[in-house]
Protein backbone atom coordinates (compact mmCIF):
# COMPACT_ATOMS: atom_id res chain seq x y z
CA UNK A 1 0.00 0.00 0.00
CA UNK A 2 2.91 2.33 0.72
CA UNK A 3 4.12 2.09 -2.89
CA UNK A 4 0.77 3.32 -4.20
CA UNK A 5 0.77 6.17 -1.73
CA UNK A 6 4.30 7.16 -2.77
CA UNK A 7 3.36 7.04 -6.48
CA UNK A 8 0.23 9.11 -5.81
CA UNK A 9 2.23 11.66 -3.82
CA UNK A 10 4.89 11.85 -6.55
CA UNK A 11 2.15 12.39 -9.16
CA UNK A 12 0.64 15.19 -7.07
CA UNK A 13 4.04 16.84 -6.65
CA UNK A 14 4.72 16.67 -10.40
CA UNK A 15 1.28 18.11 -11.12
CA UNK A 16 1.84 20.95 -8.62
CA UNK A 17 5.29 21.72 -10.05
CA UNK A 18 3.79 21.84 -13.56
CA UNK A 19 1.04 24.19 -12.39
CA UNK A 20 3.53 26.39 -10.55
CA UNK A 21 5.84 26.47 -13.56
CA UNK A 22 2.99 27.52 -15.86
CA UNK A 23 1.89 30.14 -13.34
CA UNK A 24 5.38 31.63 -12.99
CA UNK A 25 5.94 31.63 -16.73
CA UNK A 26 2.62 33.39 -17.36
CA UNK A 27 3.28 35.88 -14.53
CA UNK A 28 6.74 36.71 -15.85
CA UNK A 29 5.36 37.29 -19.36
CA UNK A 30 2.57 39.55 -18.05
CA UNK A 31 4.96 41.44 -15.76
CA UNK A 32 7.42 42.14 -18.59
CA UNK A 33 4.68 43.02 -21.10
CA UNK A 34 4.09 46.65 -21.97
CA UNK A 35 0.39 45.97 -22.60
CA UNK A 36 -0.18 44.22 -19.26
CA UNK A 37 -1.17 40.91 -20.83
CA UNK A 38 0.44 37.81 -22.27
CA UNK A 39 1.09 37.59 -26.00
CA UNK A 40 -1.46 34.80 -26.36
CA UNK A 41 -4.21 36.87 -24.72
CA UNK A 42 -3.37 39.86 -26.93
CA UNK A 43 -3.51 37.68 -30.05
CA UNK A 44 -6.84 36.21 -28.94
CA UNK A 45 -8.23 39.67 -28.38
CA UNK A 46 -7.13 40.94 -31.82
CA UNK A 47 -8.32 37.83 -33.65
CA UNK A 48 -11.72 37.61 -32.03
CA UNK A 49 -12.27 41.35 -32.09
CA UNK A 50 -11.81 41.14 -35.83
CA UNK A 51 -14.10 38.10 -36.10
CA UNK A 52 -16.70 39.81 -33.93
CA UNK A 53 -16.60 42.86 -36.21
CA UNK A 54 -16.89 40.64 -39.31
CA UNK A 55 -19.86 38.68 -37.96
CA UNK A 56 -21.57 41.90 -36.93
CA UNK A 57 -21.21 43.25 -40.50
CA UNK A 58 -22.36 39.89 -41.88
CA UNK A 59 -25.43 39.98 -39.64
CA UNK A 60 -26.35 43.46 -40.81
CA UNK A 61 -25.83 42.70 -44.49
CA UNK A 62 -27.75 39.41 -44.49
CA UNK A 63 -30.66 40.81 -42.49
CA UNK A 64 -31.03 43.70 -44.97
CA UNK A 65 -31.37 41.33 -47.92
CA UNK A 66 -35.02 40.86 -48.83
CA UNK A 67 -35.86 38.64 -51.72
CA UNK A 68 -39.54 39.62 -51.73
CA UNK A 69 -40.93 36.18 -52.60
CA UNK A 70 -40.87 36.79 -56.37
CA UNK A 71 -41.91 33.86 -58.56
CA UNK A 72 -38.89 34.46 -60.82
CA UNK A 73 -36.57 32.72 -58.38
CA UNK A 74 -34.55 29.86 -59.69
CA UNK A 75 -33.67 26.85 -57.59
CA UNK A 76 -30.17 28.29 -57.07
CA UNK A 77 -31.55 31.57 -55.78
CA UNK A 78 -33.74 29.72 -53.28
CA UNK A 79 -30.72 27.73 -52.10
CA UNK A 80 -28.74 30.96 -51.76
CA UNK A 81 -31.56 32.41 -49.69
CA UNK A 82 -31.43 29.45 -47.30
CA UNK A 83 -27.63 29.74 -47.05
CA UNK A 84 -28.01 33.46 -46.33
CA UNK A 85 -30.46 32.73 -43.51
CA UNK A 86 -28.09 30.12 -42.11
CA UNK A 87 -25.21 32.61 -42.31
CA UNK A 88 -27.26 35.15 -40.43
CA UNK A 89 -28.09 32.71 -37.63
CA UNK A 90 -24.49 31.48 -37.42
CA UNK A 91 -23.10 35.00 -37.43
CA UNK A 92 -25.36 35.91 -34.49
CA UNK A 93 -24.10 32.90 -32.52
CA UNK A 94 -20.50 33.57 -33.51
CA UNK A 95 -20.77 37.23 -32.55
CA UNK A 96 -22.18 36.29 -29.13
CA UNK A 97 -19.40 33.76 -28.44
CA UNK A 98 -16.77 36.26 -29.65
CA UNK A 99 -18.07 38.80 -27.16
CA UNK A 100 -17.96 36.17 -24.37
CA UNK A 101 -14.36 35.36 -25.24
CA UNK A 102 -13.39 39.02 -25.49
CA UNK A 103 -14.97 39.73 -22.09
CA UNK A 104 -12.99 36.86 -20.58
CA UNK A 105 -9.70 37.90 -22.21
CA UNK A 106 -10.09 41.55 -21.26
CA UNK A 107 -10.47 40.56 -17.61
CA UNK A 108 -7.05 38.93 -17.89
CA UNK A 109 -5.07 42.14 -18.26
CA UNK A 110 -3.28 44.19 -15.65
CA UNK A 111 -4.91 47.59 -15.33
CA UNK A 112 -2.62 50.60 -15.16
CA UNK A 113 0.55 49.06 -16.56
CA UNK A 114 2.17 45.70 -16.23
CA UNK A 115 5.04 46.54 -13.89
CA UNK A 116 3.07 45.59 -10.79
CA UNK A 117 4.35 42.28 -9.43
CA UNK A 118 1.32 41.28 -7.37
CA UNK A 119 -1.16 42.28 -10.09
CA UNK A 120 0.82 40.35 -12.70
CA UNK A 121 0.86 37.26 -10.49
CA UNK A 122 -2.88 37.56 -9.78
CA UNK A 123 -3.70 37.86 -13.49
CA UNK A 124 -1.38 34.93 -14.29
CA UNK A 125 -3.30 32.82 -11.79
CA UNK A 126 -6.58 33.82 -13.44
CA UNK A 127 -5.15 32.99 -16.89
CA UNK A 128 -4.18 29.51 -15.73
CA UNK A 129 -7.60 28.98 -14.12
CA UNK A 130 -9.51 30.25 -17.16
CA UNK A 131 -7.39 28.31 -19.67
CA UNK A 132 -10.02 25.58 -20.21
CA UNK A 133 -12.84 28.12 -20.54
CA UNK A 134 -10.87 30.03 -23.19
CA UNK A 135 -10.00 26.84 -25.06
CA UNK A 136 -13.67 25.81 -25.03
CA UNK A 137 -14.76 29.17 -26.45
CA UNK A 138 -12.03 28.97 -29.11
CA UNK A 139 -13.13 25.48 -30.16
CA UNK A 140 -16.74 26.63 -30.45
CA UNK A 141 -15.68 29.58 -32.57
CA UNK A 142 -13.51 27.42 -34.82
CA UNK A 143 -16.48 25.10 -35.48
CA UNK A 144 -18.66 28.12 -36.26
CA UNK A 145 -16.02 29.57 -38.59
CA UNK A 146 -15.79 26.31 -40.54
CA UNK A 147 -19.56 26.20 -40.87
CA UNK A 148 -19.69 29.85 -41.93
CA UNK A 149 -17.21 29.17 -44.70
CA UNK A 150 -19.25 26.18 -45.92
CA UNK A 151 -22.27 28.46 -46.38
CA UNK A 152 -20.18 31.00 -48.31
CA UNK A 153 -19.25 28.63 -51.13
CA UNK A 154 -22.75 28.15 -52.63
CA UNK A 155 -23.44 31.89 -52.35
CA UNK A 156 -20.14 32.73 -53.98
CA UNK A 157 -20.76 30.22 -56.78
CA UNK A 158 -24.21 31.72 -57.41
CA UNK A 159 -22.89 35.29 -57.42
CA UNK A 160 -20.07 34.42 -59.80
CA UNK A 161 -22.41 32.58 -62.16
CA UNK A 162 -24.84 35.51 -62.49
Amino acid sequence: MEALTAISLAGNVVQFVGFLSELLSEGKEIYSSVEGSSQRMLELERTYQSLSHFTNILQQSTSKEDHGGSSSYTQDATAVSSHTKALNALSEDCHRVCLDLLRTVRKLQVKGGSRQFFSSFKIALKVVWKKNEILDLEERLERMQRTLSLHFYPILRYVLST
